[in-house]
């Protein structure tokens, strides 16, 4: 099946990348596919290096 790939950032440009696949994906049948990334800020870094890491499912 041929696949459209489209980046979103929540931007107005990427939101528009994502109409135009669609309008592009029913006579190609095609499948879209959204892709969305992002960086932890910087100070995240520190948190790791202190000993703070890993708070997820801890009780």
């Amino acid at each position: 099946m041929t696949k459209i790939i489209v980046g979103v950032d929540g931007s107005e440009a990427s939101l528009e990348a994502l109409r135009k696949a669609s309008y592009l994906a029913e006579p190609l049948n095609a499948q879209i596919e959204a892709v969305g990334c992002w960086e932890f800020p910087r100070m995240y870094d520190g948190y790791l290096m202190m000993g703070i890491g890993g708070l997820q499912g801890e009780r």
